[in-house]
């Protein structure tokens, strides 16, 4: 056994958050929906790891084959399989974050006829929360801080996802970088590229979808009534009582 991870932390505060919400609104949904999240989260967790090690793994055949000129390169599998799972990355995160627009409807019941004309994620937070800060001002600012890292994601993720792959290529320190896109930028076949370090945003992007979970529960906890479960297990989790499982 061993200390729970920070992501598995923010994973049961967000489970117990959403079945308290479940049993606030008696909707079987909600649990579909919390379930269907997490799901998600494993997913991008899964290809965030994948798709570093394909990555690193990469760097070091090229710096190695670059020592010796000429040799027959065996770096093309690792580099499609970090393309793959990058590509795959991405979709997780947008599948979460489209899952966890779904549940978001259950907490401004005033404001569901609104909030279910913007079924996606990226659209429930521009055109009604952003554009009406009004329905909950705590939840918008809280999305205009994150807006440019969601929107990064959701517009590789579009251009990738509909007209192209991704693109990897090499530093010449062997580091793995990527040709950032955007959605129907295929219609210019001489715009300008531009490229980012992979293994970076991998972290970086896993990094803020976290810590924008973690904010989400903070948020919206303060509107369902805790339940005499969810208080027994948040003080275990305080106390260091809720231990996982060593692999």
């Amino acid at each position: 056994m061993r200390e729970l991870h920070p992501t598995r932390k923010t994973e049961l505060k967000f489970n117990l958050l959403v079945n308290d919400l479940a049993s606030a609104c008696n909707d079987i949904r909600l649990s579909e929906y919390g379930m269907a999240f997490l799901d998600k989260l494993v997913g991008v967790k899964l290809t965030y790891s994948l798709a570093r090690k394909a990555a690193e793994k990469s760097c070091a055949i090229f710096n190695e084959e670059a020592k010796i000129p000429g040799v027959a390169s065996k770096v093309g599998t690792p580099l499609a399989h970090a393309t793959a799972h990058f590509e795959s990355f991405l979709y997780f995160i947008m599948s979460a974050l489209d899952i966890l627009a779904s549940i978001t409807v259950y907490f401004y019941p005033k404001h569901q006829k609104a909030l279910s004309k913007s079924p996606y994620f990226k659209d429930q937070m521009a055109k009604t929360f952003l554009k009406h800060p009004n329905i909950s001002r705590e939840y918008a600012a809280m999305l205009s801080k994150n807006r440019q890292w969601i929107e990064d994601v959701a517009n590789n993720r579009d251009g990738l996802a509909h007209r192209a792959s991704a693109f990897l290529a090499f530093e010449k320190d062997g580091s793995v970088v990527f040709e950032r896109r955007k959605p129907f930028d295929d219609r210019d076949p001489a715009r300008k590229k531009e490229f980012e370090d992979l293994v970076k945003y991998l972290r970086g992007t896993i990094e803020n979808l976290y810590g924008f979970v973690d904010a989400y529960v903070l948020v919206h906890r303060k509107m369902v009534k805790t339940s005499a479960r969810t208080t027994m297990m948040l003080k275990s989790l305080e106390k260091g009582l809720v231990k996982e499982y060593a692999p």
